[in-house]
C-alpha cells in the first residue's frame, strides 16, 4: 500500500475540528482518524467520507473495514 498523504490527511482533520467544531482536541482526534483511514487507501488522496471518519471516532477499533 502506498503510504503517502497521511500528514495531509491529519492536517485536514485537525483543521476541520479546529475551524468547524471550534475544538482543537476534536481536531486532533479527527486528524488521527483521517490519517488512519488514509493508510487503507492507495495514492496520495484521502477518499474517506465523513461517515467513515466519524465511525472510526466512535470506536471502530483497530481493524478498519472498507
Amino acid at each position: 500500500m502506498d503510504r503517502g498523504g497521511e500528514g495531509d490527511a491529519f492536517t485536514a482533520g485537525l483543521l476541520y475540528g479546529w475551524l468547524k467544531l471550534k475544538d482543537v482536541g476534536k481536531g486532533v482526534q479527527y486528524g488521527n482518524a483521517c490519517a488512519a483511514l488514509k493508510h487503507t487507501l492507495p495514492g496520495d488522496f484521502n477518499w474517506s467520507t465523513q461517515e467513515e471518519v466519524e465511525a472510526q471516532l466512535k470506536g471502530a477499533g483497530l481493524r478498519i473495514s472498507r
